[in-house]
Parts: structure tokens; C-alpha cells; sequence
């Protein structure tokens, strides 16, 4: 047989056995299907492998590649896993900080109405930014000589 799948010397019209074995209900659907265009199980079924043949399209990547390209998705989901853990972490501070002030107020004192926080966060300022800076000083702002400086503004200095 050559490369194109034409038998060498060989007629069209001679054939060989190619036995399968698949479940009953898979052959009862194929003989339904060969029924319906009116050609025979084994005809239908070679006609299907050809078209399923010429649809195949695969390509050529060595085991290493693979290997690598899935290390390389492993190292990209744990930085990812990582960043969403600095991210939850960065907005709990924040959250315990500010908000979760207010929260306890309000447990404390229920029914205050805006105006009423409003009044407390500006009456206990300093209570409010000492503990931001706190946290602050753990971020990556950078205290220098008093002086706050973004991340991006050190490297500029």
C-alpha cells in the first residue's frame, strides 16, 4: 500500500476484513445511521473513518515541550494564587483598619445615622490615622525622612 492509502498493484474494488468491537447500542445507532443512507454498517463505518481521517489535524510537539508548557502553567497559577492571597491580605488590613472600626461602632451604638459617623471618625482622627500609617509602614510605601513616597516614586530618587 503507498503512502496516500491507494494499494500498490492492487484494485479499488479488493477488500480486507477490519474487525472492531464496540458496544451493542453504538452499532445499533451506526446501522441506523447506514440505513438512513442507505449503504451497508461496513461501508457507512469506513466512509466515517476516512472523513474522520481527513479532519484530523495533529501537531507535532515533542513531550518536552508539553512538559514545559505545563510547568510553565503551574509557575503562572501559583504566582496567580499567590498575588490573590497579597490582594485578600492587603484588603483585610485595610478593611480592619477603617471599616471594621465603623462596624464595631455601630454594634455599639445602634441606629446611628451618617452624620453620627461622621462626627466620631473626625472626633477620633487621630486614632483612625495612626493605625493607617501602622499598616502603611508594612506596605510598599516607603517612609523616608518623615516623608511618604509611592512604589513606583523610589525608584525615581
Amino acid at each position: 500500500m503507498s503512502a496516500d492509502g491507494a494499494q500498490d498493484g492492487a484494485s479499488e474494488c479488493e477488500t480486507v476484513v477490519a474487525t472492531s468491537y464496540v458496544p451493542q447500542g453504538q452499532y445499533e445507532r451506526w446501522e441506523s445511521e447506514a440505513t438512513k443512507r442507505n449503504q451497508s454498517v461496513s461501508s457507512w463505518i469506513a466512509s466515517m473513518v476516512e472523513t474522520g481521517l481527513r479532519d484530523i489535524q495533529v501537531e507535532a510537539e515533542s513531550p518536552d515541550e508539553i512538559g514545559d508548557l505545563r510547568r510553565r502553567l503551574r509557575q503562572l497559577r501559583n504566582e496567580r494564587d499567590e498575588l490573590q492571597q497579597r490582594l485578600n491580605a492587603q484588603q483585610q488590613q485595610e478593611y480592619q483598619v477603617g471599616l471594621g472600626k465603623i462596624k464595631d461602632l455601630i454594634i455599639e451604638n445602634p441606629g446611628l445615622n451618617r452624620r453620627e459617623i461622621m462626627n466620631h471618625v473626625s472626633d477620633n482622627i487621630a486614632v483612625f490615622v495612626d493605625e493607617f500609617l501602622d499598616h502603611l509602614e508594612n506596605s510598599e510605601f516607603v517612609k523616608d525622612d518623615g516623608d511618604w513616597y509611592p512604589p513606583e516614586e523610589v525608584n525615581k530618587r
